[in-house]
């Protein structure tokens, strides 16, 4: 696998967590919100919090997304 294509493939994993970051602040899923590892960052906080913070979060890891398929983008062409 060349770089470019591992970087690809790093695109679409970070624009998945992205979207799956948005839509568990959106819909406020009970699962994730209750699972240890996201108590971990919100415990502390209200659920309308933590879930305005996960949406956050999910715009920028998408933006890292953007930035990394933009950057692999100007290098080749």
């Amino acid at each position: 696998m060349s770089v470019v294509s591992a970087t690809y493939v790093l695109c679409a994993i970070f624009a998945c967590g992205g979207i799956f970051s948005i839509a568990a602040g959106i819909g406020g899923w009970d699962w994730f919100f209750n699972s240890g590892n996201v108590r971990v960052l919100t415990g502390a906080m209200p659920r309308k919090y933590a879930r305005l913070l996960y949406v956050l979060i999910g715009i920028a890891i998408i933006g890292m997304a953007i930035y990394l398929y933009h950057s692999v983008n100007v290098r080749i062409g």
